[in-house]
């Protein structure tokens, strides 16, 4: 009975062993598994991230352009004012030097330039026919 036994356990003992290195296989089948898994999973979020920083960087281009072309836009705008306010100095300018060359000059003694002083009448009479203003 003991050699019985003795193969019995035996046999006990190498199905037991059996089954454990059956049990590693599952578990080394499923950690290899759980690394493509995760390896697959890294690769997709890496993708991910970079499509998302594509995209805040494109949006960052696009707002660098905008305030770009605002800039642009306020500095022709300023100059156009710049410029319009030296026509207006310029301008100002002439009238103040002819204003003052006018009045320091002796032999202006009226206002009015001579052309405009001829007096002018106007008939306000209407022609019954043609309906028109009659000036002499």
């Amino acid at each position: 009975m003991t050699e019985e036994m003795v193969v019995i356990r035996q046999q006990q003992i190498s199905e037991k062993l059996l089954k454990h290195e059956e049990e590693r296989h599952v578990l080394l089948k499923e950690r290899e598994e759980l690394k493509e898994a995760f390896t697959e999973h890294e690769k997709l979020e890496a993708a991910k991230n970079l499509r998302k920083k594509e995209s805040n960087l494109e949006y960052q281009d696009n707002l660098a352009s905008q305030i770009s072309f605002t800039q642009t836009i306020r500095g022709k705008e300023a100059e156009e004012k710049q410029r319009e306010l030296q026509v207006q100095q310029f301008a100002e300018d002439q009238y103040q030097t002819r204003f003052r060359s006018a009045l320091e000059r002796p032999d202006v003694d009226r206002a009015i330039p001579s052309d405009l002083t001829a007096t002018r009448t106007i008939d306000c009479s209407v022609k019954a026919e043609t309906g028109t203003w009659r000036t002499p």
